[in-house]
C-alpha cells in the first residue's frame, strides 16, 4: 500500500483528496501565517484545496489564494453547502 501511494500520479492523489474533503464547498474560518506577525483570520467559501499549493477561498472582498504550508483550516460549517451564511 505504501509503495502503491508512493509512485501514485500527484494530480490523481489531489482529487482524490478533493472529492473526499468535506469542507469544500462549505464556509469556514482558515488561520493565514503571517511571517513575524499575527495571523490573519479569512473567512469565505472553500472553492478548492490542493494539499500541495494553496486553499481557494470565496471571500465577501474577492477570492483568496492561501498558501497551504501557512494555512490551517480553523472551523467549518457541515450546514453552509447550499445557504451562504453571510446572506439574510
Amino acid at each position: 500500500e505504501i509503495d502503491r501511494c508512493w509512485n501514485a500520479d500527484l494530480e490523481d492523489v489531489r482529487r482524490q483528496f478533493m472529492a473526499g474533503h468535506a469542507p469544500t464547498g462549505r464556509w469556514v474560518e482558515v488561520e493565514e501565517s503571517v511571517s513575524g506577525g499575527r495571523p490573519r483570520f479569512i473567512e469565505g467559501r472553500l472553492v478548492e484545496l490542493d494539499p500541495c499549493r494553496f486553499l481557494r477561498v470565496d471571500t465577501p472582498a474577492g477570492t483568496r489564494e492561501i498558501p497551504t504550508p501557512g494555512a490551517r483550516i480553523v472551523s467549518w460549517r457541515p450546514d453552509s453547502a447550499k445557504a451562504d451564511p453571510t446572506s439574510t
